[in-house]
């Protein structure tokens, strides 16, 4: 979860006022097929600047947030003939449903992930096909796609009349501020971009948006309205004059400085208090995975007892995120976004009393293959 006392209430009580005052009274009807044109004007200007994408407003749809979004471009990649979406078979949860049927939608094909992002080498070679990355970060391992990587996917992408989906969930929130610009930039005749407010703003606002290729434009927005029928207006405004205003600008320069320091602050604490526990911490985002160290019992268990204990702390174990294929080293997804630095010891205090509640083996032996990065 992203920090949600950090929601700047001021601007945004502004950018709504404006929106109100100004919104014309045939805005109130029926909202426009692709959302609001004002907001998708900004979306384009925002975009090309801080993530250097090429579009015009013709080419975004406005939808409910992420998953939202994978759930439209799902159903409108099978209309227009695509056989396959290939994803990461590590992933986020709230995504798993969306890979296993219960959408509308092309069937799953399933990539591993590692230090080096998207394992592309094994895509088929067979047209109508798509692929779903996350170039700045592949949730929850975090892994960048590198630049090898990058060259062959498009390739392959040109080479199968492929379609590329990109999820731009965490790339806005590189804590050095210099992530790496979108994929849709370099590659805007196959790639769909889909983007939302819930992790740059909160999740509660329900906003997001699909850049696409203008020959995809008419499905998506048939598979909108079967899906979706439409967003808030007052809302949509109010994120463009809140664009408009560069209000998210600085919005996410305090987050970006928050959250590098929580991140800082939260390993070394855990690093201090957590022997033999292997810390990876993204670039990008507000959370960090850590492998259980040697010895540890099986994750779920450490998360029972976390529960169990009662604490204000909720554990996520790595095997959650796991949607396909063989199970990957113990470890706990961590999430400090919503954990004030002043809370960190506790929480870690929390943790560590879990572990070594339930954190033993019964036989006390050392399961060596937790030490290992939890890479998939």
């Amino acid at each position: 979860m992203t920090d949600l006392a950090a929601f700047p209430r001021r601007a945004w009580l502004r950018a709504y006022g404006a929106a109100v005052h100004d919104l014309p009274d045939r805005a109130l009807g029926y909202e426009e097929p692709l959302g609001l044109r004002e907001l998708r004007e900004e979306l384009c200007v925002y975009l090309a600047r801080a993530r250097g994408v090429r579009c015009d407003p013709e080419q975004i749809v406005i939808c409910g947030g992420l998953l939202a979004g994978l759930a439209i471009v799902r159903r409108a990649l099978a209309d227009t003939g695509v056989r396959c979406l290939h994803r990461a078979r590590v992933s986020h949860r709230a995504l798993g449903e969306l890979s296993r049927g219960t959408v509308s939608g092309p069937a799953t094909g399933w990539l591993d992930v590692d230090g080096a992002g998207l394992v592309v080498d094994a895509l088929p070679r067979r047209s109508r096909q798509a692929v779903l990355v996350e170039p700045a970060g592949s949730y929850p391992l975090g892994a960048r796609l590198s630049a090898a990587r990058l060259t062959t996917l498009t390739e392959w992408a040109r080479r199968q009349d492929a379609v590329l989906v990109e999820s731009d969930l965490n790339a806005e929130l590189d804590h050095d501020g210099v992530g790496l610009p979108a994929l849709q930039g370099s590659l805007p005749e196959r790639t769909v971009l889909i983007g939302s407010t819930s992790r740059a703003l909160a999740p509660g606002l329900r906003v997001g948006w699909i850049v696409a290729p203008p020959g995809l434009v008419g499905a998506l927005t048939a598979a909108r309205r079967a899906t979706e029928p439409g967003q808030p207006v007052l809302e949509q405004l109010a994120l463009a004059r809140f664009l408009a205003a560069g209000d998210l600008d600085r919005h996410l320069r305090r987050l970006r400085s928050t959250y590098r320091t929580r991140a800082r602050t939260f390993a070394n604490l855990l690093e201090d208090a957590v022997e033999g526990g292997r810390l990876d911490v993204p670039a990008c985002g507000f959370h960090l995975v850590m492998g259980l160290p040697p010895g540890a019992a099986d994750e779920s268990s450490v998360v029972a007892a976390a529960a169990a204990a009662g604490h204000r702390v909720r554990l996520v174990g790595l095997a959650g995120h796991v949607l396909h294929g063989p199970p990957l080293p113990p470890a706990l997804v961590l999430g400090y976004g919503a954990l004030p630095e002043a809370a960190m010891a506790r929480a870690v205090q929390a943790l560590t009393g879990a572990m070594a509640a339930r954190g033993r083996r019964p036989d006390d032996e050392p399961a060596g293959s937790a030490a290992t990065p939890p890479r998939g």
